[in-house]
C-alpha cells in the first residue's frame, strides 16, 4: 500500500470533484429508469399492499441491474450479487419513511461498489470498456477520460504499479467513494408508460454521435481526404451572412434545399414529444423546439404547454436542473432561450420567472472571472446577449475579452474545466465574438484549424462524430475560412447531412432506442440541432464551381 499511496492521494486530490459528478449521475441515471417505470421514491411503502411494495422493490432492483448491464456488467454477476437484497421485500416498511431510503440505506452501498470497480478496472486497465460506454452515455463528466488517461501514462506507467493497486483495491475503495453523492434529492415526473429495455455496449454505440449509415472501409494509411467522400454535395454561401450566434433564441428556417438533402423522418421527430413527453426537460425542449424553428415546421406544442413543462425546472424564479438544484448558466440559457423563441422575455404575463433575478445570478457569475471556466463563461455571456436581444439593460462585459483573447486552451487544457478541444474551440471563439462581433480573430485560424485537422479522422469526419464535425463547420465560419477550407466543409457537410439517418424508425427495432430513453433522446436532438445549425449559413447549388 506504501508504495501506491502517492498515487492515489494524487489521484483523489485530481479527480475528487470528477468521481463525485460521476457517482451522482450514474445514480440519477437508475433514477431516470424508475420514473420511466413508474416508481414514485418519494411514497412511503406502507401505503402500498404487501404485494405492491414487493412489485416496487423488484422493480428498482431490476432497474439497477438493468443500469449496469446497459454499460457492460456482465448479467451473471449482477444476478448473483444482488442475492443478496432478496430479503428486502420483507423488511418493516414503517422503517422506512419513503422508498428512496431502501436506496440509500440498503443499496446506495452496493451501486457504490460496482461503480468504484468500473473505475478502478479502467485505471489499471482490466477493463477499459464499460468506462467507455459511460462516456459514450453522457455518464461521465466531459474531458474525464482524457484526463484519466493523462493520469495513467503519467502516474501508472508500469504493470508493477497497477498489479499494486489491484492487490489493495478493498484499502483503496474507502478513500475513494464519496460517501453523500445520494442524498441530494432530484424531481423526477412519474407517468407514461416508457419501458427502458436493455442494451449491448455494441448496441450504446450507435447512440453516440457515430450513426453513420455508410462508413469508410478499413482504414488505410495516408488517405487523402477527397476519398472519403461517397457522394458530393456541392454548397455556396448566401449573399448576406449572418451569424450563428444571432440565431439562438430567434430561429429562422434554414434553406429548403439543405432540408431535402437530409434524412430525417419528420413525423416521427414531431411526434416524438408525445411519447416522450416526460423526456422533455429544458436542454430537450430548447433542442426540440429550435429543430421545428431551423425545418420551418409548425410547433406540436403550444405556448402554454411549453410555459408548463419549463415551471417545473424553476424555482425562486430562475431556471435550474430541476427545482432543488442549484443556479446554473446553461439551464438558464435553455429557459431563456425557449422563451425568447415564443417572443415572452419582458412579457408581464410571464410571472413565474423574474428575469431581473435571474440577470442578477448571471452578473453574479461573472464578477469574480476565470477565463479557465470556459463552458459557463460561453453561456453566461450568451444568456446576457439573449436578454439584451430581447430589450434588457445589459452592461458591456466588453473587460472580460482581454483574459478571453488571451487564453491559451490548446497548451494549457490541464487548467480548462472538462477540456474538449473541438467544443472549447467553439466557444473560446464564440465568447469572443458575443463580446465584441467586430473582433479580430486571425490570429487564430492557422493555430485552430491545424487542430482540427488532425482531429479529422479516416471516415472524413471529426472525432467520427457527428456533433463535432457539426461544431467544426461553425469553428470554420467563425473563423471566416469557409472559402478557404472549402474541400473540407464540403466533406463534412456532406457526411452530416447525407450519411446519417435522424429519428428513423429502423432504429426503434433495437431494444434500446430514442424513443424508449432519455439520454438516446437527448443525443438524438443534440445531432440534429448542431447539424441543422451548421448548415444554416449554406445552400445547395448543382454546379461544380461554387466561388
Amino acid at each position: 500500500m506504501e508504495e501506491v499511496a502517492p498515487i492515489l492521494e494524487k489521484f483523489i486530490q485530481l479527480f475528487k470533484d470528477e468521481i463525485f459528478n460521476f457517482y451522482f449521475r450514474s445514480f440519477n441515471y437508475i433514477k431516470d429508469i424508475l420514473a420511466e417505470k413508474e416508481i414514485n421514491l418519494e411514497k412511503k411503502p406502507s401505503q402500498d399492499s404487501e404485494e405492491t411494495r414487493k412489485t416496487n422493490i423488484e422493480t428498482m432492483l431490476n432497474a439497477i441491474k438493468l443500469a449496469f448491464m446497459t454499460i457492460g456488467v456482465p448479467k451473471n454477476k449482477l444476478e448473483e450479487s444482488m442475492k443478496q437484497f432478496n430479503t428486502l421485500t420483507k423488511k418493516n416498511p414503517d422503517d422506512y419513511p419513503d422508498y428512496n431510503s431502501y436506496f440509500e440505506r440498503d443499496l446506495k452501498d452496493y451501486i457504490d461498489q460496482i461503480l468504484f470497480e468500473i473505475l478502478f478496472d479502467y485505471l489499471i486497465d482490466l477493463d477499459t470498456k464499460k468506462m467507455e460506454n459511460l462516456d459514450l452515455f453522457d455518464l461521465l463528466p466531459r474531458g474525464f477520460i482524457n484526463r484519466l488517461n493523462k493520469f495513467k501514462h503519467n502516474k501508472i506507467p508500469s504493470s508493477d504499479i497497477r498489479e499494486a493497486i489491484k492487490e489493495c483495491m478493498e484499502e483503496i475503495k474507502n478513500s475513494v467513494v464519496p460517501s453523500d453523492y445520494l442524498t441530494k434529492k432530484e424531481e423526477k415526473i412519474i407517468k407514461g408508460d416508457m419501458v427502458i429495455k436493455s442494451a449491448t455496449p455494441e448496441e450504446l454505440k450507435e447512440f453516440e454521435e457515430k450513426r453513420i449509415v455508410s462508413k469508410v472501409g478499413p482504414s488505410k494509411p495516408k488517405v487523402s481526404i477527397q476519398e472519403v467522400i461517397p457522394e458530393k454535395l456541392n454548397f455556396q454561401l448566401p449573399q448576406k451572412q449572418k451569424l450563428f450566434l444571432d440565431s439562438i433564441g430567434s430561429f429562422s428556417p434554414i434553406n429548403s434545399d439543405i432540408i431535402n438533402e437530409f434524412n430525417i423522418d419528420i413525423a416521427n421527430l414531431k411526434n416524438s414529444k408525445d411519447s416522450n413527453l416526460e423526456f422533455l426537460n429544458l436542454e430537450n425542449l430548447f433542442y426540440f423546439i429550435s429543430i421545428l424553428r431551423m425545418l420551418n415546421i409548425e410547433l406540436s406544442l403550444n405556448a402554454k404547454q411549453i410555459i408548463e413543462i419549463a415551471r417545473k425546472y424553476v424555482n425562486g424564479k430562475i431556471f435550474r436542473a430541476s427545482k432543488e438544484s442549484t443556479p446554473d448558466p446553461i439551464n438558464n440559457f435553455f429557459g431563456l432561450a425557449i422563451l425568447s423563441e415564443l417572443n415572452l422575455l419582458y412579457n408581464d404575463n410571464i410571472e413565474f420567472v423574474d428575469l431581473t433575478d435571474i440577470q442578477r445570478f448571471l452578473e453574479s457569475e461573472l464578477k469574480d472571472f476565470i477565463p479557465e471556466k470556459l463552458h459557463l463563461n460561453f453561456f453566461t455571456i450568451l444568456c446576457l446577449k439573449i436578454l439584451e436581444k430581447s430589450g434588457g439593460i445589459i452592461a458591456l462585459k466588453t473587460n472580460l475579452i482581454n483574459s478571453i483573447l488571451s487564453l491559451d486552451i490548446l497548451s494549457n487544457s490541464e487548467n480548462i474545466k472538462e477540456y474538449n478541444p473541438v467544443l472549447d474551440i467553439l466557444e473560446h471563439l464564440a465568447s469572443i465574438k458575443l463580446l465584441d462581433k467586430k473582433a479580430n480573430l486571425s490570429h487564430f485560424k492557422s493555430l485552430y484549424m491545424s487542430k482540427l485537422k488532425k482531429l479529422i479522422t479516416q471516415n472524413g469526419m471529426i472525432n467520427d462524430t457527428i456533433t463535432d464535425s457539426a461544431r467544426a463547420l461553425l469553428i470554420i465560419d467563425l473563423l471566416d475560412l469557409k472559402k478557404a477550407e472549402y474541400t473540407i466543409c464540403q466533406i463534412l457537410l456532406t457526411h452530416i447531412i447525407k450519411n446519417v439517418r435522424y429519428f428513423n424508425s429502423e432504429d426503434l427495432k433495437k431494444e434500446f432506442n430514442w424513443k424508449t430513453d432519455k439520454l438516446a433522446y437527448t443525443i438524438e436532438l443534440r445531432m440534429l440541432f448542431w447539424t441543422l445549425l451548421a448548415c444554416a449559413s449554406y445552400k445547395t447549388i448543382s454546379n461544380a464551381s461554387l466561388f
